[in-house]
């Protein structure tokens, strides 16, 4: 497939070239005695017997006409100051009289006058569509997006190369058989009929090529489009399977078909919160004047925001249950009261999930003074 499309790109390129290159050929027919422009004109005929022409055997070329040298070519050195684009093939406007002028040429005057200039300008149409398409085309390699306007060109070109072919082979026809019917011998340019129709060869060859080819890109992305359509029906119909799964929707036929309701943030009816941040086992001292006793409370934070109504009901609660403590262990400590602990921790646990904010209480040690536990021992 590979080595088709490069075959495809290769004879595409060498026949635009080709059409440009013979086509430029053709305009410049008649302009100089170069070969092989001197190869290129369209008829010649005997008009020695015409009064007013100026060579015994006159040549038709686009740019005028020209005497036939002693090969058999154009010679329009002679004539280089006469010359003028879009010389019609006309005996009786060349030379300007009837005498000895085919009676054909007089009485359709103006189909061989207009045949012959017309095609002058298909000409130009056919090269400026070749060579702009020429160029274009190169583009291509890089993407496949500019193949539409190559082969829009291309259809232009063939056109104007076609109607070049048939309105000049039909005058140059016609005008060798008057010609061969009055007595003076006619003749055509072959070198010059065979390029037109090679142009005309290779212009519906390249029709068919570059129009091939946008046909084939522009199957292709059809053929993507469908699948694609294809694939976005089937997403539809596996989300309404979804759909139906999970059970009935309100919310209407341009809703999506998801069933989950959306999620609306809950508004807190909490307590404003004060920002207060504390450092991880921060301390609290609470001591108690008059010899009484010493206390310490210890207790561990995270890093948290809490009501300022909180933490002051958290230390009465503390305050009022570790003067309650009637217990020490060995190490001169004394622990809460079972119940004062209970409490304690139920007052916590209460205002911890009030507050909805994370934070526990890590431990408590109440420390009573030397003196207070000498007097124990004593007693």
């Amino acid at each position: 497939m590979a080595l088709l499309s490069i075959g495809n790109r290769i004879i595409t390129v060498l026949f635009m070239m080709g059409n440009v290159l013979l086509l430029i050929f053709m305009l410049f027919s008649g302009t100089t005695d170069s070969f092989p422009i001197n190869r290129f004109y369209w008829l010649q005929a005997n008009t020695s017997s015409i009064p007013n022409a100026e060579f015994s055997t006159s040549t038709w070329t686009f740019w005028g006409l020209c005497a036939k040298g002693s090969n058999g070519r154009a010679d329009c050195s002679s004539n280089q100051g006469k010359l003028s684009p879009g010389y019609p093939l006309s005996p009786y406007d060349n030379f300007g009289t009837t005498t000895n002028v085919p009676s054909d040429f007089v009485k359709n005057r103006g189909t061989y006058y207009y045949l012959s200039r017309f095609d002058f300008a298909f000409v130009w149409l056919a090269l400026i569509f070749s060579g702009v398409n020429l160029l274009i085309y190169a583009f291509t390699f890089c993407s496949y997006s500019f193949i539409r306007v190559v082969w829009f060109l291309q259809v232009l070109a063939t056109l104007f190369i076609m109607a070049n072919a048939a309105v000049q082979t039909a005058c140059v026809v016609m005008a060798r058989n008057a010609f061969n019917h009055n007595g003076q011998n006619g003749e055509i340019g072959v070198c010059m009929m065979a390029m037109l129709w090679a142009t005309c060869f290779m212009g519906i060859v390249l029709f068919f090529t570059t129009g091939g080819t946008f046909i084939k890109r522009a199957y292709k992305a059809h053929k993507e489009y469908v699948q694609m359509q294809k694939y976005k029906e089937d997403s539809e119909k596996y989300q309404q399977q979804v759909a139906l799964a999970n059970g009935p929707t309100n919310l209407g036929p341009g809703a999506p078909l998801y069933s989950n309701p959306p999620i609306v943030p809950m508004q807190s009816t909490k307590e404003p919160l004060q920002e207060t941040e504390y450092s991880h086992q921060q301390q609290l001292h609470q001591e108690q004047p008059n010899g009484e006793g010493n206390y310490e409370f210890h207790q561990s934070y995270e890093n948290v925001a809490r009501p300022q109504s909180m933490i002051q009901s958290e230390h009465n609660a503390v305050l009022g249950n570790t003067t309650n403590a009637n217990t020490t262990n060995a190490n001169n400590t004394a622990a809460p009261s079972i119940r004062g602990t209970a409490d304690i921790r139920s007052n916590v646990t209460h205002q911890t999930s009030n507050s909805n904010n994370k934070y526990g209480i890590k431990f408590f040690k109440v420390r009573r003074t030397q003196e207070e536990q000498t007097d124990e021992d004593s007693v």
